[in-house]
């Protein structure tokens, strides 16, 4: 269950309404899409029309395409920050836009904010670096990447460090979608400041991916999981993507200084606790993973944030939603341990807490044995979906 901000009862009213319409608006840019996309083809700077620059807006070309930039930031004084946007040809007409966000306080509050611009209404700069969606805006064009946001609850600005080139993870990538990893635990330092609250000064890391597809991703990708680890100088990431045929693939990108030192397949085991075995969308409670130089394990906490974008949509707009998006994701911190056999250098090994993001772009196939039912009355009850 999300835990909600406090807020005055009649702001809290205004800001439910709002809320209500602009998830409204989230739910209609998924529904199925009209053709002729409305971003050109191809992107300035690269004879094939590659992006010139790591991040930069390719457009999605299909009628069902979609591209998407996910931020996580973790602060030295507790606070995390999650954030995606998106642009999508799903739905009514081509070219729309979306951000769904989170603020969560090192007490455990939650501040999440959202937002959907239809084509014409959102900005992308001529270098397809800065996207601007309604009051936030992502810029990767300059040496200083940014993040601004300047919302009524939420001001936020933040500078990204180092701007390497776009990490590929290969076996994510294929003829009509890709996957890219543009910062990995990168320093991160800026301002925040909540409604009726100070203005906070901000240090801590942040990692930001970068992927695209070209049909629904739910027919490419059942659940990802991802992990953030750092110790010192060395940074990793662990992705694991589940096909809705059940295949698994499963990639290791590691950095000591800035530099690569482990690309690499790894197969992962995600084990699931008897409670959330059972239900479409379980998390799992630990992770097992294997690779030609790594091996590791890492045991999820107890969830951050774990949320449904459109929940609180009417039950008549859940209804007409569902056969095409069922989005569930949660955000956690998580002990790891990563124990890196062949490195130049030697055996080195990590221990500490990472961040872990469990996203299911469907329910999983095991939820049509459970008997298990999604209804509208209820709420709080151990048979209901997440």
């Amino acid at each position: 269950m999300i835990r909600r901000g406090r807020r005055s009862t009649r702001r809290a009213a205004g800001h439910a309404r709002g809320r209500a319409a602009r998830l409204l608006a989230l739910a209609l840019l998924w529904l199925a899409g009209l053709p002729a996309p409305a971003l050109a083809q191809g992107t300035p700077g690269e004879p094939d029309g590659r992006p010139a620059r790591p991040g930069a807006a390719r457009g999605p070309q299909a009628e069902l395409g979609s591209e998407f930039w996910t931020l996580a930031a973790r602060f030295e004084t507790g606070e995390l920050l999650v954030v995606e946007l998106c642009i999508t040809n799903v739905g009514l007409g081509d070219g729309n836009a979306a951000v769904i966000g989170h603020w969560i306080e090192a007490d455990g509050t939650v501040l999440a904010f959202d937002g959907a611009k239809a084509s014409g209404r959102w900005t992308l700069s001529e270098e397809r670096t800065r996207l601007e969606i309604g009051k936030l805006a992502l810029d990767l064009g300059g040496e200083q990447r940014r993040l601004l946001v300047w919302k009524e609850r939420l001001q936020l600005e933040l500078e990204l460090g180092e701007a390497p080139a776009g990490i590929a993870i290969g076996p994510m990538t294929g003829a009509d979608h890709g996957f890219e990893v543009l910062a990995l635990a990168t320093p991160v330092a800026g301002h925040v400041q909540l409604e009726g609250g100070e203005r906070r000064a901000l240090r801590g890391q942040a990692t930001l991916t970068h992927r695209w597809v070209e049909r629904i991703e739910s027919r490419i990708t059942l659940r990802r999981i991802e992990l953030v680890a750092t110790q010192g100088d060395v940074r990793a990431y662990l992705i694991q993507a589940v096909a809705p045929s059940g295949e698994s693939t499963s990639w290791l990108l590691a950095l000591e200084n800035g530099r690569i030192t482990h690309s690499e397949p790894v197969t992962v085991e995600a084990r699931m606790s008897a409670v959330e075995a059972s239900g479409p969308f379980p998390l799992p409670e630990a992770l097992i993973l294997e690779g030609p130089s790594v091996r590791g394990r890492i045991e999820l906490a107890d969830p951050l944030v774990r949320y449904d974008p459109l929940r609180d949509l009417p039950a008549l707009v859940r209804l007409v939603v569902a056969p095409f998006l069922r989005w569930r994701s949660s955000w956690s911190t998580s002990l790891f341990e990563l124990d890196f056999r062949d490195r130049p250098g030697g055996p080195l090994s990590l221990r500490g807490q990472g961040l872990v993001n469990v996203t299911y772009f469907d329910a999983a196939p095991v939820a049509a044995t459970t008997g298990a039912e999604c209804r509208d009355d209820c709420a709080g009850s151990a048979d209901c979906c997440p």
